[in-house]
C-alpha cells in the first residue's frame, strides 16, 4: 500500500447480506524520488461479537496507483511534487444472492478527468485472514 495509511476513499461496501464485513478502499501515500506517491488498496471493515467495528487485511501491495488507468497515467498532474491519484466515487454491483461481485472506481488525477476502473473483489474477500471466526486449539 503506501507508507502512510491515510484514510478511507468511499463509505465501506458490505460484502454480503450477514452485516458482519465490508470492502472498503483505503488511500496511502509513499515518498518516491522526493515526490509524494499516493496509491488505493483494499481493507475489511468487519463487526466484533461487541457490535464494534474494525479495520484488517489492509493489502501491503496498492490495488490501484495513478498506472492502473491509461488516462489518469498519461495526464499532466495538476499538483507539483505529487503523483496525485484519488478515488471520487464507486458504484458497487451485486449478484442475484446479493454478494458484492464488482465495483466500478472512479478516479482522477486531481482535476477534472475522472476515468472508470473495474475492481473485482472477490478474490480479495476470498482470501481475507480472519481471525474472529478462528478456532482456538
Amino acid at each position: 500500500m503506501g507508507k502512510w495509511a491515510m484514510g478511507t476513499c468511499m463509505s465501506p461496501e458490505w460484502t454480503d447480506n450477514t452485516h458482519q464485513e465490508s470492502f472498503m478502499l483505503i488511500h496511502g501515500i509513499t515518498v518516491v524520488n522526493r515526490e509524494f506517491v499516493y496509491s488505493v488498496a483494499p481493507a475489511r471493515l468487519f463487526r466484533k461479537k461487541s457490535g464494534e467495528l474494525a479495520i484488517d487485511n489492509i493489502a501491503d501491495v496498492p490495488l490501484l496507483t495513478s498506472a492502473s488507468s491509461d488516462r489518469v497515467k498519461k495526464v499532466v498532474q495538476r499538483h507539483k511534487g505529487r503523483d496525485a491519484f484519488y478515488t471520487v466515487g464507486w458504484v458497487p454491483h451485486r449478484d442475484e444472492a446479493g454478494d458484492l461481485v464488482q465495483v466500478d472506481v472512479y478516479v482522477s488525477p486531481g482535476d477534472s478527468r475522472v476515468d472508470e476502473v473495474i475492481v473485482d473483489p472477490r478474490g480479495i474477500i476470498e482470501n481475507w485472514k480472519r481471525p474472529e471466526t478462528a478456532i482456538a486449539a
